[in-house]
């Protein structure tokens, strides 16, 4: 969501210190254009300790109080962040939806967003309900670069993969995102000319809570030890890569 209001050329580096300069066209649905306050305001709130992602904010300096005194507004286009220590590949992480600006309704009232969400791509909010599935119609007001000759979308929610793949084979919806396992080695047969199959960036991992104290060497052995490629030619029919 940042790449629309914040393009990474626009991101100037000075040692521990970064500045950021929006873009003066972004909107966001049913508010007035974000400023840089929106996005200083909306890191402190999500860098709370009761933030499922505060972690994410954790570089930049004064993480762990009320107000990081690492952000500064400097004026409506442009806000600055220092780091608590250097971190070339910060500016990547603000891809993180985390690091999304909030509109000043939401800011003073948090909760509300659950119900009305916010976005600022080419789509809006008609109706949804959590754990069931929501109703988009095309925002005319976007200014974005993903235009869309859609004038609507229907999202269906699905207990997993397999319930998913099953209303796509009968029809009950256009598109799916995820191939259920069991489907690797059939689902091109399955779909025919419908499938799109391009790389993309899902990884499966397997983490090791540091309190374990098992060391780095162990977890680089059994890195190593894990055959990828049979992996993928016996659990996906080979419709995944092996990480490299």
């Amino acid at each position: 969501m940042i790449a629309a209001f914040i393009p990474e050329e626009t991101v100037s580096h000075r040692g521990l210190g970064l500045a950021l300069t929006l873009v003066s066209s972004a909107l966001v649905v049913g508010t007035p254009p974000v400023r840089a306050r929106n996005f200083v305001e909306a890191w402190n709130l999500a860098a709370s300790s009761k933030r499922g992602a505060s972690y994410l904010f954790q570089d930049i300096k004064g993480y762990g109080a009320r107000r990081m005194s690492g952000l500064t507004v400097v004026d409506d286009l442009t806000f600055t962040i220092e780091l608590n220590r250097p971190f070339g590949p910060f500016v990547k992480k603000l891809g993180q939806v985390a690091f999304s600006p909030l509109p000043d309704a939401t800011l003073k009232r948090p909760s509300s967003l659950a119900a009305h969400p916010v976005v600022d791509g080419p789509f809006r909010l008609v109706s949804g309900t959590p754990g069931s599935g929501a109703v988009l119609a095309r925002f005319g007001g976007y200014a974005g670069t993903l235009r869309t000759n859609v004038t609507g979308v229907r999202y269906t929610t699905f207990r997993d993969a397999g319930q998913g793949y099953s209303a796509l084979l009968a029809g009950d919806v256009d598109f799916v995102d995820l191939i259920p396992a069991a489907k690797a080695g059939s689902f091109r047969q399955d779909l025919g000319g419908r499938v799109v199959d391009r790389p993309g960036g899902t990884l499966e991992t397997i983490d090791f809570p540091l309190s374990l104290h098992t060391g780095a060497d162990v977890r680089k052995a059994i890195s190593a030890a894990i055959d990828r490629a049979a992996i993928v030619r016996s659990a996906f029919s080979g419709a995944r890569s092996a990480a490299s």
